[in-house]
């Protein structure tokens, strides 16, 4: 449905309509256009549709061409003027714009404002179809794709009661067997309006049986409009907690994800999932934990040093980058780190300042052997929050060794649904593939070393696949962003469950 760039050959409409009456003295010029679109030939195309615009500006066959040469011209093409000249030549007098153009042009304009991933775009766009005073001309494929971009863009800015009437009371009258994408949010709508009412889910639970799986395609276009939505409610998730809670539970129900806090890109299926694990269930790991706890005061004063000579507040040289950006916004979390896929050696100072830690960080590190892995101080100031994120994979789990813990006000960490306190020198491990958040609300400083070890269940023969296809694939300020190398696979891991 959506998300699936249309060739401009499969567009081209020239042959297949009744010439309009601003078209019937230029079609001898119109075909020419429809040969150079069918052979690729956009700078000519280009030219002559100018030639064609510059006589007959109100030309609907010559506009629409000009916006399909526009959006195929170039990466960078303003996809805002391709739909504002689509929406112009809907605009148009009935007599010059035949029924076949029409849903061609309509159909176009949906395609290229959910392709621009931009919100105002998609809503103008599906505003501008199911608004149109020839609406009931256009096949019902047409009006439910815009009543799902409109539906979405309702649901992600919290209008839910223009959602219902949308989606519940509209819907159900002109569509008769609503495909997976209106499907799913008609049955997340009805969840979160039964979640007020009541325990009753009958009404979800019957959408739930008629709900007809689509293609290959639209069942991934599924699964990323749901993500949407997720990523929407999640950044309102104070104000929308039932509506989030509603939602992540349907992705459950679905297959997305295999619980509401355990959501994570390079899912491992068959690994025990739980939030904290104890030392003694790690294995090898444990012992170098152990090892690690064992060295905590020496850790501790040369984490110290380290923030007193190398000023993480300046990120001298490059060494400490922040945290991530997405999940604390002011700079207040910094990391230095030791050892980890994508990032550089560490400056002869560094370990100069912090001998022991540069050793011992660098004997766990090799020993670990965690494709994911990485050994670093997290330094959290005071009066900040670390919003509720979910880690890259499930194969990895993450060790906290608590080296500097303020008393004043004790930071804690939620994962899942189970809050702990950090204690100074004593290891907590959890799976960082959970959701969890961190709150410092102190005044002081928080620092901790983050050891990364292998799931334990994890086998070395997974443990190979993953160490030979994780590649960096950027940098961002708050350091590397990582990829599977082989596509094929990475679809094979992420989609292991169908929805």
């Amino acid at each position: 449905m959506f998300m699936v760039r249309i060739p401009l050959v499969i567009l081209l409409f020239i042959t297949l309509y009744k010439v309009a009456i601003t078209d019937s003295d230029i079609i001898h010029q119109l075909s020419t256009l429809e040969k150079q679109l069918q052979n690729g030939d956009l700078l000519g195309a280009r030219k002559n549709v100018d030639a064609i615009l510059a006589t007959h500006p109100e030309s609907p066959r010559a506009n629409f061409a000009l916006a399909q040469i526009l959006e195929n011209s170039s990466e960078k093409a303003d996809l805002v003027k391709v739909v504002d000249i689509g929406i112009k030549v809907l605009g148009m007098p009935e007599q010059e714009v035949p029924d076949q153009l029409l849903n061609k042009v309509a159909s176009f304009i949906l395609t290229v404002a959910h392709n621009s991933n931009t919100d105002e775009l998609m809503k103008k766009a599906a505003r501008s179809v199911l608004g149109h005073s020839r609406r009931q001309k256009l096949p019902k494929t047409v009006i439910e794709d815009a009543m799902v971009q409109l539906g979405e863009q309702l649901l992600v800015t919290g209008k839910f009661e223009k959602a219902e009437d949308l989606l519940l009371r509209q819907a159900n009258v002109e569509v008769k067997r609503p495909g997976i994408l209106l499907g799913l949010l008609q049955l997340l709508l009805l969840r979160i309006k039964e979640s007020r009412l009541g325990p009753n889910r009958e009404q979800s639970e019957e959408r739930l049986s008629t709900l007809e799986p689509g293609t290959e395609d639209d069942m991934l276009d599924a699964k990323d409009m749901l993500k949407r939505i997720h990523a929407a409610f999640d950044k309102e998730r104070q104000s929308l907690s039932n509506e989030l809670n509603e939602l992540l539970e349907l992705m459950v129900d679905l297959g997305i994800y295999p619980s509401k806090y355990q959501r994570v890109p390079m899912y491992e299926p068959g690994l025990t999932a739980q939030p904290l694990w104890s030392l003694e269930d790690l294995g090898d790991a444990g012992g170098h934990l152990a090892n690690l706890e064992r060295h905590w005061e020496l850790l501790r004063d040369e984490a110290l040093q380290l923030v007193k000579e190398h000023n993480w507040t300046i990120q001298e040289k490059g060494v400490w980058t922040r945290g991530e950006k997405t999940l604390e916004q002011l700079g207040r979390w910094q990391q230095l780190v030791f050892f980890g896929l994508g990032y550089p050696e560490l400056p002869e100072e560094v370990c100069s300042s912090a001998p022991t830690m540069c050793s011992l960080t660098g004997e766990t590190y090799n020993a670990l052997a965690c494709p994911f892995g990485q050994i670093k101080l997290s330094v959290l100031q005071g009066a900040t929050h670390v919003a509720p994120h979910c880690g890259l994979t499930n194969t990895r789990l993450r060790a906290h060794l608590p080296l500097v813990v303020p008393t004043d006000i004790p930071p804690r960490i939620r994962v899942a649904e189970q809050i702990k306190e950090w204690k100074e020198g004593k290891v907590i491990v959890f799976d960082d593939s959970f959701e969890h958040e961190v709150w410092n609300e102190s005044n002081e400083t928080r620092i901790v070393l983050i050891v990364d070890i292998n799931h334990p269940e994890l086998t070395e023969e997974r443990r190979n696949w993953y160490q030979t296809r994780l590649k960096v694939m950027g940098h961002d300020v708050d350091g590397p962003r990582f990829d599977l190398v082989e596509e094929d696979l990475k679809e094979e891991l992420v989609n292991k469950q169908e929805l």
